[in-house]
């Protein structure tokens, strides 16, 4: 497979889970430059190493189980279909360590 690129978009699976009984999920990449800042343009290939914000689609309805799942030190991979593309490790939660606001 070719490197990623900013606008990446691919489904995401947690080590120790199976695809089949548990799923993949929307979990997308939005890739950093070395200095931590957000790769600004579109289309740019990533390095083979890389750290992304992963924005997570339906999060209001996925917030507790992904809470409990992408914890710092888990490894997981993104996927294409079935198919497992790149490696990630979890580094820490922004959004998910706090909880959802009352409605």
């Amino acid at each position: 497979m070719q490197r990623p690129y900013q606008g990446y978009r691919s489904d995401f699976l947690y080590e120790g889970e199976d695809p089949w009984t548990d799923g993949i999920y929307m979990i997308w990449p939005e890739f950093l430059n070395p200095d931590g800042s957000v790769m600004l343009e579109d289309q740019t290939m990533v390095p083979e190493s890389a750290e992304a914000y992963m924005w997570i689609l339906y999060y209001d309805r996925m917030h507790d189980y992904r809470s409990e799942r992408a914890t710092p030190g888990r490894h997981g991979w993104f996927m294409e279909g079935s198919r497992k593309v790149a490696e990630a490790t979890i580094l820490e939660q922004i959004a998910l360590a706090e909880p959802l606001p009352a409605k």
